[in-house]
């Protein structure tokens, strides 16, 4: 798909919000990264603390090199690497059909202790992501390396808001409660209220109200998505 930088943003996004109802369905960690582990999309459902990039370790980071390592070595699409880290906690990492600048992508899933979750849904996170999509520039629009990440994280990028603050934001531009958030995140309703208020505060905002607009004038939801 010879899409312009727009075009680009839009799939991305589409992208994310197919991970986010997989990984909801699956109940595993999902995010795709470029072959460095740079992250494309925004972690569906959270993963374990270790693993995130505000409290990774050199070790952590090294054992999610050495995934992407092994799985770039395989041949076939459908091959996946399953992992046991040092702390026991299991990952998946399969190298997609999916393409972004001519680069390929890396779904890495799990990051959790029950390794049987992970086995029982691979079948279906393989067979979504064997799917070929190609994310390409024209050469007037090209982003730098690393950059593409601001694409689908725009308000992330502008504003300073954190990933759980991007997810909270967009659920709350679609209406949804703090209890319906909570159960879509897997967290307490109390945190969502306490992340809305920090939202409200970062982004100079009165009430939820404004925060939906603000979410839909930002593109973070679009007008199709509150049909």
């Amino acid at each position: 798909m010879g899409r312009g930088f727009m075009g680009a943003a839009d799939l991305l996004t589409r992208l994310q919000r197919a991970q986010d109802v997989l990984a909801e369905k699956t109940g595993l960690s999902l995010v795709l990264v470029d072959n460095n582990g740079t992250e494309v999309t925004i972690p569906s459902r959270l993963p374990l603390d270790c693993f995130q990039a505000e409290t990774a370790g050199n070790r952590c980071q090294e054992e999610r090199r050495y995934l992407l390592k092994k799985a770039g070595q395989e041949t076939g699409k459908e091959e996946t690497v399953l992992h046991c880290c040092y702390q026991n906690v299991y990952s998946c990492c399969l190298k997609t059909a999916f393409k972004l600048g001519g680069k390929d992508l890396f779904l890495i899933s799990g990051r959790t202790r029950d390794i049987a979750a992970i086995k029982r849904n691979l079948s279906i996170i393989t067979a979504v992501y064997s799917l070929p999509v190609s994310i390409s520039y024209p050469e007037s629009e090209k982003v730098k390396d690393h950059d593409y990440r601001k694409i689908t994280l725009q308000a992330e990028a502008l504003q300073g808001l954190t990933r759980q603050e991007i997810r909270i934001l967009y659920y709350v531009g679609l209406g949804l409660s703090n209890k319906d958030i909570a159960a879509k995140l897997f967290i307490s309703p109390s945190t969502v209220k306490t992340h809305v208020t920090h939202i409200l505060h970062k982004m100079v905002l009165a009430n939820r109200t404004e925060a939906a607009i603000f979410a839909l004038e930002k593109g973070l939801v679009k007008s199709d998505d509150l049909a």
